[in-house]
C-alpha cells in the first residue's frame, strides 16, 4: 500500500496470515471503503467488489495487449494526437 505505511503490528500480523503487499495494493486501488468509529476507515474486498474489481482489471489487460506499438502526445491536460508505430 504506497499511500500507508505499515505499523509494526501490522507486519507481524500480515507475516502470520500470509498477507501480501500485492493484497494491499489491490485492496487501496479497487477496494471498499467504510469509516468505521474512532476514525478508523476500513477497507475490503466483498464478493461483489472483488467481481467488480476482476472485470476491471480482465478489461485493462485486454487493452493492454492491444496497445503495443501505439504513442499518444498530449501536452499539460489535452491530447493532441496518437498513432501506433509500425
Amino acid at each position: 500500500m504506497a499511500s500507508v505505511t505499515l505499523t509494526k503490528h501490522a507486519e507481524i500480523r500480515f507475516r502470520q496470515r500470509g498477507i501480501r503487499e500485492e493484497v494491499l495494493d489491490c485492496l487501496e486501488k479497487f477496494g471498499e471503503v467504510r469509516a468505521e468509529s474512532g476514525g478508523i476507515t476500513k477497507i475490503f474486498f466483498s464478493r461483489r467488489s472483488a467481481k467488480r474489481a476482476i472485470k476491471d482489471l480482465k478489461k485493462s489487460i485486454r487493452a493492454i495487449e492491444h496497445a503495443g506499438g501505439i504513442t499518444v502526445m498530449t501536452d499539460d491536460c489535452r491530447v493532441i494526437t496518437g498513432y501506433r508505430k509500425k
